[in-house]
């Protein structure tokens, strides 16, 4: 008998553990999230005037005026298509022999 009430009290405590866990994790993630709200509402406040179709199209400069991002804009996507086209027919292939030649197991 004592052996069950000992079972149900060390239960008992590692919901409490459990319970306590969960919430300090919540807390965590909302300390991280507001703080990620606070620097991205930053960065729109501080840096959408300075956005223009200009700051797009233009390579990078010395000058600050007419420096651009189009030299990284066009890399960046360059690797993406890169990534892509390596990707999806790998990830179609692995998913064609997992499914119909892998063995069952």
């Amino acid at each position: 008998m004592a052996d069950v009430e000992n079972i149900q009290n060390k239960v008992a405590r590692n919901k409490r553990f459990d319970g306590i866990f969960a919430i300090i994790g919540l807390l965590a993630t909302l300390v991280g999230m507001i703080t990620l709200a606070a620097l991205i509402l930053d960065l729109a406040t501080n840096g959408l005037s300075r956005l223009s179709p200009h700051f797009f199209t233009s390579f990078p400069s010395r000058f600050p005026a007419q420096a651009g991002i189009l030299s990284a804009w066009v890399g960046t996507c360059f690797v993406m298509i890169v990534t892509a086209l390596t990707a999806v027919p790998m990830g179609i292939a692995a998913g064609v022999y997992l499914e119909e030649y892998a063995p069952k197991n």
